[in-house]
C-alpha cells in the first residue's frame, strides 16, 4: 500500500484491487482543486408541496443512484485518479431527512444551505448527497449535491431535471410503477431503467443547451470530429493542443489580473448562500425589447450595476472599473448527427454512453462587468456589445484544453497554472433557463429552483441566474470576507431591474 501524500484528502488503493478507470483530465482538475476554502461541490435545490419520504427515496433510487458515474468513488493511485466501481451501494448513507426548527422561515433555510457548503462529501463512497428538509414554511426542501468531478452544473441541471414530471399524478405503486412494470417485461429490467434515465438526462440536456444558447446569443457547440478530438486523455495529445494553440492561448495569458477591490480578501472555510425572491420573467423581457436587447444582456447588466452600487458603498469606483466575470459555455456537441440509427444500442454499452452524457464538458469565457458605469442604458448597450464580441471567441475551447492538461499535471504544477487563470477574474457566473412550466417531483409541485457553483482558486463569489416557470431567481455563494453584506449585495443586483423598468 502506497503511503498518502499530505496534499490529496482520498484514500490510495492498489491498481489490482479493481479494474483500471482512470477519471479524465478535466475531471480530475476539479478533485486538485478541491480545498477547505473553496470545496468543488455543485449545490441544487428544489422548494416543493409536502413530499414523501418514502417516494422521495425511491425517486433517486431509480432515477439516479442505478447510473454508472454515480456507483463509482474516485481514488487516486500514485497520483492518478480512477473511478472505483462500488458494488453495494447503501442508499441510506446518501440520503438525509432533517427537520428546521419550527416556525422557520428563509433566513433559517438559507442558514442551513449555508452551512452546507463548508462540509466535504465523504471519500469512502460515492461523492453525493440528497436532503430532503422538512418545516419550510409547509413545504418540503429538495437538495442535491454532488462533486463537480462527477459532471458539469449543465449535466447536473438535466439531471436534477430528469427527477422531475411534467404531471402531478404518482401511482399506488410509487414514481414510475406503472412504467417500471412494464420496463421490466422487457429483456433487461435494469438495463432498460438505466437506458430510460440516460435517455431523459440526454433530452433534458439538449433543452438546457439550446436555452442557454437562445438566452445568450452564444453557441460554442462542436462538430462530432472536434469533439472527439477535445476528449483526447492523454497528457502528450494535450501538449500537442496546447502547442497547436499557442498564439491564442498565450493571448489569453497576457489578460491582466482584475483590479483589487473590498472582495479582494483572503478567503474563510465559511461560505454564505442565498437567493433572491421570485421575478417576473417577462420583466426582463419587456426591457429586452424597449432596449433591443436580450434577457440575457439584460441580467448581465443588472449583475454589474448592482455589483457596481455595492462597491461605490465600500470604496471609490472609477467609471472605467470593469471586472470580469468566469462564465462556464457548455461544448457538448449537438445530438444531431451522433446518433446511429442502424445499430441498437445494448444495455452492456450502456454506461460508456451515460459517462458520455455526464463529466466536463466545458469551456469558459471571461466577460467584463462594466461595474463603474452608472449611466445604466449606456451600461445595457456596453454588455450587448462585449456579448456580441465574444461570438467567434476561442477561450471556451482554450480553457476546457487547460483545465484537461492541468488534471494529469503534478499538482505541484497544476495550482500554480489554475491560480494564474484563476486570479484573472473577480467572479463566477452560471445563467441556465429552465423548464418554461410548473414541474413535479414525486407528485409534490416545484415551487422554486436554484443552484450554486463553487468557485475556483482564490475567487469568493458565484452568482446564479435561473429561470423557472416564468420568473428568475438570483442566487449567490460568496465568502464573508469578499462580500460582507451579501444582502446588500442582492438588493442592489435586483433593484437594477426595478430602475430599468421605471426608465
Amino acid at each position: 500500500m502506497i503511503a498518502p501524500q499530505p496534499n490529496l484528502s482520498l484514500e490510495y488503493v492498489m491498481l489490482s484491487d479493481f479494474p483500471i478507470d482512470p477519471v479524465s483530465g478535466n475531471d480530475a482538475a476539479w478533485l486538485r482543486l478541491d480545498r477547505p476554502t473553496n470545496h468543488m461541490i455543485i449545490t441544487a435545490m428544489a422548494i416543493t408541496d409536502p413530499l414523501s419520504p418514502s417516494q422521495f427515496r425511491q425517486l433517486i433510487e431509480r432515477r439516479f443512484a442505478h447510473l454508472h458515474r454515480f456507483c463509482c468513488r474516485p481514488v487516486v493511485h500514485s497520483g492518478v485518479y480512477l473511478w472505483e466501481q462500488m458494488d453495494d451501494i447503501d442508499i441510506s448513507r446518501h440520503i438525509r431527512h432533517e427537520c428546521l426548527p419550527p416556525g422557520a422561515g428563509k433566513p433559517e433555510l438559507e442558514h442551513f444551505v449555508s452551512s452546507l457548503q463548508s462540509l466535504p462529501l465523504a471519500p469512502d463512497r460515492p461523492l453525493w448527497e440528497f436532503i430532503l428538509l422538512e418545516g419550510y414554511e409547509q413545504q418540503s426542501v429538495a437538495i442535491m449535491r454532488v462533486h463537480h468531478c462527477y459532471a458539469d452544473g449543465l449535466a447536473l441541471i438535466s439531471i436534477f431535471a430528469a427527477l422531475t414530471d411534467d404531471h402531478q399524478v404518482v401511482s399506488a405503486g410509487g414514481p414510475d410503477a406503472d412504467d417500471e412494470a412494464e420496463i421490466g417485461r422487457q429483456s433487461g429490467a435494469s438495463g432498460s431503467t438505466r437506458r430510460r434515465t440516460a435517455d431523459r438526462v440526454k433530452a433534458g440536456l439538449e433543452a438546457v443547451s439550446h436555452g442557454v444558447e437562445r438566452v445568450t446569443h452564444l453557441n460554442f457547440r462542436l462538430s462530432p470530429e472536434r469533439y472527439r478530438w477535445l476528449k483526447a486523455e492523454t497528457l502528450e495529445g494535450r501538449g500537442l493542443q496546447l502547442l497547436n494553440s499557442a498564439a491564442e492561448l498565450a493571448r489569453l495569458a497576457a489578460l491582466p489580473r482584475d483590479p483589487e477591490t473590498v472582495m479582494s480578501q483572503r478567503l474563510g472555510e465559511q461560505k454564505r448562500a442565498l437567493w433572491s425572491s421570485r421575478l417576473p420573467l417577462d420583466d426582463f423581457k419587456a426591457v429586452a425589447r424597449q432596449f433591443g436587447a436580450s434577457v440575457n444582456d439584460v441580467l448581465l447588466s443588472c449583475v454589474a450595476g448592482g455589483l457596481g452600487k455595492y462597491l461605490a458603498e465600500h470604496q471609490s469606483v472609477d467609471e472605467h472599473l470593469e471586472l470580469r466575470a468566469t462564465v462556464p459555455v457548455n461544448l457538448r456537441p449537438s445530438s444531431q448527427g451522433q446518433q446511429d440509427s442502424t445499430v441498437e444500442k445494448t444495455a452492456a454499452q450502456q454506461p460508456d454512453d451515460e459517462d458520455d452524457l455526464l463529466g466536463n464538458q466545458f469551456g469558459t469565457i471571461f466577460i467584463p462587468l462594466a461595474v463603474g458605469l452608472r449611466n445604466r442604458v449606456e451600461r445595457l448597450y456596453k454588455t450587448k456589445h462585449d456579448m456580441r464580441a465574444l461570438k467567434g471567441s476561442v477561450q471556451p475551447m482554450l480553457s476546457h484544453i487547460v483545465i484537461g492538461a492541468t488534471g494529469l499535471m503534478p499538482t505541484m504544477l497544476q495550482q500554480p497554472l489554475m491560480d494564474a487563470f484563476s486570479n484573472k477574474t473577480s467572479l463566477v457566473l452560471s445563467n441556465v433557463p429552465g423548464s418554461k412550466e410548473q414541474r413535479f417531483i414525486a407528485g409534490s409541485a416545484v415551487n422554486e429552483l436554484m443552484f450554486w457553483v463553487p468557485q475556483g482558486g482564490e475567487t469568493g463569489l458565484g452568482i446564479s441566474l435561473l429561470s423557472y416557470n416564468g420568473f428568475v431567481q438570483i442566487g449567490l455563494l460568496c465568502d464573508p470576507h469578499c462580500v460582507v453584506f451579501p444582502q446588500q449585495l442582492m438588493k442592489h443586483i435586483c433593484g437594477e431591474l426595478e430602475e430599468y423598468l421605471a426608465a
